[in-house]
Order: C-alpha cells, then sequence, then structure tokens
C-alpha cells in the first residue's frame, strides 16, 4: 500500500505552486495537504505537542543546543509516517530573538548593547518577565 501511496503523490507537479524564501524552496502546508486530501480523504495529520520539565505543553521540542524542531504525523489509509523539521528561518539556520540588553537587565543602561537569544531563551525570559501579568491572567480566565 505504502508503494502504491507514493507512486500516486510522487507524479503530481507541484512546481507551479512552489515558493521561495531564502536560497530555498517551499511547498506551501495548505497546498500539499489539501493536494493529499485530494486523492485521500482519508488521511489524518497531527503535530505532536511536548510537556517540558515545568509541565507547560508546547507543540515544539528543544534540543540541549537550544535549537527547536517540530513533528507532524501523517496517517493515509491506516500508514503513519512520522517527520521531524527544524524550526529555522529562511537561511536554514535557528531562530534567533534580537533584544536591547537593557530590556532584560535593568542594570546594563547602554542601550546599543543587544542580546542574540535563540527561540526557547526567549520565551523563558518572557515567562520570567511577565510572570505576574500571566499569573492574573490565569486568575481573571479561571474565574
Amino acid at each position: 500500500m505504502i508503494q502504491e501511496i507514493w507512486n500516486k503523490l510522487s507524479t503530481i507537479n507541484v512546481n507551479e505552486h512552489t515558493e521561495k524564501k531564502g536560497q530555498f524552496t517551499y511547498l506551501g502546508w495548505n497546498f500539499a495537504i489539501s493536494t493529499i486530501m485530494e486523492h485521500y480523504p482519508d488521511v489524518n495529520y497531527d503535530f505532536l505537542h511536548y510537556t517540558d520539565s515545568n509541565g507547560m505543553v508546547k507543540d515544539y521540542i528543544v534540543a540541549p543546543d537550544g535549537s527547536c524542531s517540530v513533528e507532524c504525523q501523517v496517517t493515509i489509509s491506516g500508514i503513519t509516517k512520522k517527520m521531524w523539521l527544524a524550526v529555522t528561518d529562511f537561511n536554514n539556520r535557528p531562530i534567533k530573538v534580537r533584544v536591547l540588553a537593557s530590556s532584560i537587565n535593568s542594570k546594563i543602561s547602554n542601550n546599543l548593547i543587544t542580546v542574540d537569544l535563540l527561540w526557547p531563551d526567549f520565551i523563558q525570559i518572557i515567562l520570567e518577565l511577565f510572570q505576574e501579568d500571566i499569573e492574573l491572567h490565569e486568575q481573571n480566565f479561571q474565574a
């Protein structure tokens, strides 16, 4: 069955639906999944979720080096394939967030100093900086 699926999908010419981002050519997810659904309406897909050490559920996983990836599972006619994709910029590098150093450390007064953070570090800093606001929002939301 898997060979039959491959034979059908691999013959579809998608070249006119690709787009260039940086040095890479991509086929958008919306077009890809809708094309699969035309041929296999029973297709199911799921972006996997992970619970981190703080108990937060995330749709990405963080590697020890701070880079991130997402995983998707696609099932067609009972056959499931899983694939991970690195979260990168258009030059295929891990996404970094540049912030003013003074915004994360009030002891730094020089507004010319910036810090490049990997995405998970940036999220952690945001959580720490806005912890009171987050807790207040959660209390109001639960009430």
